[in-house]
Formats: structure tokens, sequence, C-alpha cells
């Protein structure tokens, strides 16, 4: 078996097993592409004013007016000092009355030096996406994003007696927020929020035939959280705003087994399911092979929990931490992260230090981004840096 395929199975998780669930394709798509989402244990699936959130909750989008560019950048570790993955994600957004509207482009590849080169194949995903979100007078926001996927595994066949060809999908995200603000008195306010969404949604793909699919990492995602602001304006700034937040997600995945015909023999794959139908029969308890012995998994052992919290000094330094836990069957997903951020306005930079305590091919990393916002039309972002320089 080619390596090329070694490597994809341990990115995928995938194992054999009866109405396959932790097998999908294009696992990127279930990253976060936001360091500050990231540092918060991908918990901010209710909270808006996160222009680079369009991935968690395409509902998110707040540009407050101003055109806005974004770059992220992750590199993992791989399976030898060989061998990396790199996410990038380009970002440019802008602000149209009550709607706020995002493009996104994402590059995902493998990286190895020209030692590794004979051992390795190269393999790229990439995905073109289009959001925007509609602010209510209500406090309520909706979203929908859309999305073309090309997914490139490497020209050298798995399968010697089938054609590949690099796969390629259409899908959807979908997603809504409410949030209400309430003054107590003079030096607190609070905002608590609501949120959902399902990410990912649309046709599975497949680099061989149509028999032979996987599904899209679809994923459904409820949160709330809480949002603290405390004192009185320093430099025109808010003193303290402290946030918590927590979702809990599921996939929305199913595959069956399907017996077919191949060049006159038979033969058995597994065949993702519709996504409208596994969005309706994916709610059971399924089979799994933990690559010892069949167990099954309830309900509640298929869903992740997120969690986290940041604290904002004078709305230019913020402080983050959290967690995201998977049970057994998507124990790679378990995740601590902790990160900060500076936002000068302009300009705003995040950092996110993750570690996976229950180990993937990475154990620790971080990812990084930055966010530029232009002052057109005499629209400023507020920053600390407008009491210095007027």
């Amino acid at each position: 078996m080619k390596s090329l395929l070694i490597v994809l199975m341990i990115f995928l998780f995938s194992v054999e097993a009866s109405g396959q669930y932790t097998s999908v394709s294009v696992p990127v798509l279930d990253e976060s592409m936001n360091s500050r989402n990231f540092a918060l244990g991908n918990s901010l699936v209710s909270f808006t004013h996160n222009s680079l959130g369009s991935y968690l909750n395409p509902a998110s989008l707040d540009h407050e007016g101003l055109p806005t560019l974004g770059y992220f950048l992750h590199e993992n570790d791989g399976i030898s000092r060989y061998f990396k993955t790199r996410t990038q994600n380009i970002y440019a957004g802008f602000s149209a009355g009550k709607f706020n509207i995002a493009l996104n482009y994402l590059d995902f590849r493998n990286v190895f030096d020209d030692e590794a080169s004979i051992f390795y194949e190269p393999f790229r995903d990439n995905v073109l996406k289009l959001s925007t979100a509609y602010i209510f007078d209500n406090g309520l926001r909706a979203g929908i994003g859309l999305s073309y996927l090309k997914s490139d595994i490497g020209d050298n066949q798995i399968y010697a007696d089938r054609e590949y060809i690099p796969a390629t999908s259409f899908f959807v995200d979908l997603g809504v927020q409410y949030q209400k603000v309430y003054q107590k008195g003079e030096d607190w306010k609070l905002t608590p929020s609501f949120g959902t969404a399902l990410t990912n949604f649309g046709q599975s793909v497949s680099y061989y035939d149509d028999e032979d699919t996987d599904p899209l990492p679809a994923r459904l995602k409820i949160g709330t959280g809480l949002a603290v602001e405390y004192g009185e304006e320093i430099f025109g700034m808010k003193s303290v705003r402290v946030l918590g937040s927590f979702a809990v997600s599921k996939l929305m995945v199913r595959q069956e087994k399907k017996a077919i015909e191949n060049n006159g023999q038979s033969d058995t794959v597994y065949v993702a399911m519709n996504a409208f139908e596994a969005l309706y029969r994916s709610w059971g308890t399924y089979t799994w092979y933990d690559g010892i012995s069949y167990q099954e998994a309830s309900l509640g052992e298929q869903l992740m929990f997120h969690s986290g919290i940041e604290v904002v000094f004078l709305e230019t330094l913020a402080l983050r931490f959290g967690y995201q836990k998977a049970s057994e069957v998507n124990f790679p997903y378990t995740v601590q992260t902790g990160g900060f951020g500076i936002d000068l306005g302009y300009l705003a930079f995040d950092y996110t230090r993750f570690y996976y305590p229950k180990g993937r091919l990475s154990e620790k990393g971080n990812t990084w981004n930055i966010t530029a916002r232009i002052p057109l039309g005499g629209n400023k972002p507020k920053s600390i840096l407008n009491q210095f320089f007027n």
C-alpha cells in the first residue's frame, strides 16, 4: 500500500466499521481558520465581531463598516521531521448596509524537503468560500456561505485498475445568532448570546468513481455565552471585558456498505449517505472499530464540547484560554488551547498555542493570523492609537 494512503488514513482517522462515522473527507474543513476561535476551544458559535469566523458560523461576520483583509497560517508537524502540513487562508470582507460579505481562499497542502520527496506523495485541498451575514433590528443575525472545493490527493493511483480524478464538491454553511444588551447601572453591561450553525453541508466526494464516496465533515453546532463589560472608559476604550462561551457540536455524517461490480468482480465499498439523509439518520448509536474490537458509540459519545474564556483590557489586549473535549471515538480532537490578541483597530494580531493531551500526529503547535481594517470614507476603526495621534 502506498505511503500516501497510510498518511491519509492517519489524517482521516478512518476505520472500517458498520455505519461508519469517523471517516470523512477533507478534514481540514473541520478545523478553525481563526486563531481567536481556536484559542477559545472553537466555542464562538454565538458571538459576533469576528470577521474571520465564517468557517465557524457565517452569521458571525461583522466588519463594523470597514473593508477588512486577513491572513491565517497553521503549520503542523507530521509523521516525521521531513513531513509537514500547511494551512493558509486569505480573507477579504466589507459591509454593505445591513449586509456583511466575505470571500475566503483556503489552501491546505503537505510540505516536505527533497530527501522525503521519494516517500511522500503531494496532496492539496483548495476551497473558495463566499459568505454573507444580515443584521436584523432585533438583535438577530443570519448568515450563509457557499463554497467550492477541489481536493487532489496525488496522481499515484491507490487502485491500479481505476482512474484517479481529483475530487470536487459544492457545499453550504448556514448560521443564526441572537444577542441582547442589558445595561446595569453606569458601570456594567451584560450581553448574553445564542447561536447555531450547520457547516460543510453538501455533496460527498470521490477520487475514483461515484460508487466509492466519502462525506464532507458536516457539523451541527449550538452555542451560548455571556460578555460582561465593567468600568469607566479610559482613553475612550472600555476598561475590562470578560467573555465566556460554550458550545456543543456533532458530525452529521454516515456511511453505508455497498456491493459493487468492478471489472467483473464483486467488491464492497463504503458509500456516503446523502447529506439530507445523514442529517436525520445520524442521531442513533453506531458501531465502530477501534483497531482491536468493535465498539458502540451512543449519541452522547458522538458529541464534542467546546468552552473558552477571554479577558480584554482597554479593547486592545486579550488573553484567551479554551478546551475542546471529545469522546474516545473522536479522541484526537481533544485539545487544550491558550493565546493572546493585540487589536490596534487598524491592525490586529492573534496567536494561539495548542496541545493535544491524548496524542495526534502533531501533539502541539501554534497558529496565528493578522487582520487589517482599511479606514475609507472617513470611517475610522476604534483604536487606542486614536488617543495619541489625533
